[in-house]
């Protein structure tokens, strides 16, 4: 098999080389450039996207292929259940912070007054950054394409991992919130929220809208619980990781590992 006829064949390894190769070289920038780190994140947080659109591209060299992937932030009407399970990570988000008040934890003053552009601005950057730059790459291109071969709680696992090192640089950069955190709780949130995401998309027709409703709400619960104080950040993704896999584990029992999905043709192979 020629080498152009290997990456066809399996497109999702050109995929994740690609996109961790690229990002793994914008991160480092913010060590060595006075370039500032937002503008690198938001960049990196589009490589996901990129990948998919060069792997489509130049490598499968599919007609209308990139089209296809866009069309899924097109797919808005897939019933008011699934916009709620969308929106359940803000649930979790709150659940954290109650268990961190059970558990004896206090809450802490917020460093400075938050204002409504504060908090616009972390919604702004929720948005730009994993919501739509990243989904189209993982729930969009990887996880369809690793569900031909597996079943969907394997493909789910799979995404979960290289999701979850693929943040890794940001625990290398000086001076970042990140590297005060534990990785293996953040890996472990991957990981569980990887399955969530899966059992929302496939129940959803692939919609991407529905993948980067999820992840906004994911991120975007984080953020305000750590722009209030309501959570030392160390603690936060350690009782939220533990909650999100908790989470995962009663989906997976109840949709099924094999589809984590209420109809099995709701997993649609990749065109």
């Amino acid at each position: 098999m020629s080498e152009n006829g290997f990456l066809k064949k399996y497109p999702t390894i050109p995929f994740v080389i690609l996109t961790y190769l690229v990002t793994w070289i914008i991160f480092p920038l913010a060590m060595t450039t006075r370039i500032p780190f937002e503008p690198l994140l938001v960049i990196a947080s589009w490589m996901p996207n990129l990948g998919a659109f060069i792997v489509l591209g130049l490598i499968l060299r599919e007609n209308g292929g990139v089209r296809r992937l866009l069309a899924g932030w097109g797919k808005w009407n897939v019933g008011l259940g699934w916009y709620l399970a969308a929106l359940s990570p803000l649930m979790v988000a709150s659940l954290a912070v109650g268990v961190y008040l059970l558990l004896g934890g206090n809450t802490a003053a917020p460093e400075q007054p938050v204002t409504a552009p504060i908090i616009i601005g972390a919604f702004v950057i929720s948005l730009i950054t994993g919501a739509t730059g990243e989904e189209l790459g993982w729930r969009g291109f990887l996880l369809p394409r690793l569900q031909v071969r597996f079943i969907a709680l394997v493909a789910s696992l799979i995404v979960g991992v290289v999701w979850g090192f693929w943040h890794l640089p940001l625990w290398l950069i000086p001076g970042q919130l990140w590297g005060t955190l534990p990785f293996w709780a953040f890996a472990l949130g991957a990981i569980s929220t990887s399955i969530i995401y899966t059992w929302v998309v496939n129940n959803t027709g692939r919609s991407m809208v529905m993948a980067s409703l999820i992840h906004l709400s994911t991120n975007f619960g984080m953020n305000i619980v750590f722009i209030l104080g309501l959570t030392p950040p160390h603690e936060y993704i350690v009782i939220s990781s533990i909650i999100y896999t908790v989470y995962a584990i009663v989906v997976t029992i109840v949709a099924g590992p094999s589809k984590l999905s209420r109809k099995l043709d709701s997993v649609q192979r990749p065109t």
